[in-house]
């Protein structure tokens, strides 16, 4: 047996079928219409949290499945490398891709520990070579186990947990920090346009007065000669999430554009998603090249007159988008038209007032980029701190105290 380290003398490595089983119990789904149905996609990767769910009957099971009790562990065998695995605290029906899993260890324990990258690094190696990767059970019985005495398993479970909680209200307060500042800036905006509005100097103007408006329009004529060995870019929807759009994902062919309705617009052109529910950063975005569009996206080019209005004409549309997307037409996917685009009115104060609300929306929006910046390495050292967390509780180095959180940092260092 290849053990990954050395254990505390009264610990000791054992086989997975030594302390565990898969609980085989098929039944025929319809009668339990009103069970849960538990299927992989309902595991979260790493976290041992189970997400929402449905009811057999809901899901519109028909074959047989496991049925799991509480105390059961619930075990992706697909994509090990996934890491799926959650505690039952109810009874219900699992997928075909699941193992219950019942164990003489204390079940919390057994759950973290096949948590671990260890245990994942295992499981992954021992799959089978297909194209739906998945663990047999005789591969998981031949899998390690760290086993200490059965108090000390409660033990470490409670310490570890206590640990891990703190992880988790630090991941929700950063979470729920960088959606306090988005609401900040988007009710600024909201106030600094409402009082822009307001005020006598400010004129009103279709959007198709200010700015040249329309979309492009996907080649379907001789798809792969429009677009291998093209150079021209080629933006759709999916890539306003950047905001300002710096790098082409795609290129079309110069017969593309010479032989369809596709068009060229120039660098600085505002892009508005035209279909499909979108995010509420992922609306608008300014080409930062020349480049083609497909037909969903409105393309706003700005006359040259009125190209001081460009920051001014963003602002206005990411603050009203989802007034727009209300008005929406179609059935499976709503889309703006290009003519209600073009009819939007918009109010255009003098050009001071212009200025201080762009660089207010500036400012507000660097710190959310540098906020969002810290969060994201937040989580990342939380993620990797998890790990080590983990790591040590399975090799008897959680002690309970302030000290374990050094430990694990030393652990990652």
């Amino acid at each position: 047996m290849d053990l990954p380290w050395t254990l505390p003398a009264s610990w000791s490595w054992q086989r997975f079928d030594q302390v565990a089983r898969v609980a085989s119990d098929l039944v025929d789904p319809a009668g339990y219409p009103d069970w849960p149905h538990i299927a992989p996609n309902h595991i979260e990767s790493w976290t041992g949290r189970l997400l929402p769910y449905r009811t057999v009957e809901q899901d519109g099971v028909f074959s047989a499945k496991h049925r799991f009790v509480v105390g059961q562990i619930l075990y992706s065998k697909i994509r090990p490398y996934l890491a799926k695995v959650v505690l039952a605290d109810f009874a219900g029906l699992c997928s075909a891709d699941i193992y219950p899993i019942d164990t003489k260890l204390e079940p919390r324990y057994l759950k973290w520990w096949m948590l671990t990258h260890e245990f994942t690094r295992q499981a992954a190696g021992e799959q089978a070579r297909t194209v739906l990767p998945k663990i047999n059970k005789r591969s998981l019985a031949t899998l390690t186990v760290p086993v200490p005495p059965a108090e000390e398993q409660r033990q470490i479970v409670d310490i570890l947990e206590d640990h891990l909680s703190r992880l988790d209200a630090a991941d929700s307060a950063l979470a729920n920090s960088g959606r306090r500042l988005s609401r900040l800036r988007q009710a600024t905006l909201n106030c600094a346009i409402a009082a822009a509005m307001s005020t006598e100097d400010t004129r009103k103007a279709t959007l198709s007065e200010l700015a040249r408006v329309g979309s492009g329009a996907t080649p379907l004529k001789s798809t792969a000669a429009y677009y291998a060995g093209g150079d021209i870019p080629w933006v759709t929807s999916g890539d306003l999430h950047e905001g300002l759009i710096t790098r082409p994902s795609q290129f079309i062919t110069a017969a593309a554009l010479r032989e369809t309705a596709v068009k060229l617009w120039p660098a600085g052109t505002l892009l508005v998603a035209m279909y499909g529910e979108g995010k509420t950063r992922g609306t608008v975005g300014e080409l930062g090249f020349a480049a083609t569009t497909n037909q969903a996206c409105a393309a706003i080019d700005l006359t040259a007159d009125s190209t001081y209005l460009r920051g001014w004409v963003r602002l206005f549309l990411e603050a009203n988008y989802w007034h727009l997307r209300r008005q929406a037409a179609g059935g499976v996917q709503p889309n703006l038209s290009l003519g209600r685009i073009r009819s939007l009115v918009v109010p255009v104060p003098d050009p001071a007032t212009i200025a201080a609300l762009t660089a207010t929306d500036r400012d507000l929006h660097e710190s959310e980029v540098r906020l969002r910046a810290a969060a994201d390495s937040a989580r990342e050292r939380s993620k990797t701190l998890r790990r080590s967390l983990l790591q040590a509780a399975f090799s008897g180095q959680l002690t309970g105290r302030s000290s374990d959180l050094e430990r694990a940092e030393e652990l990652i260092a």
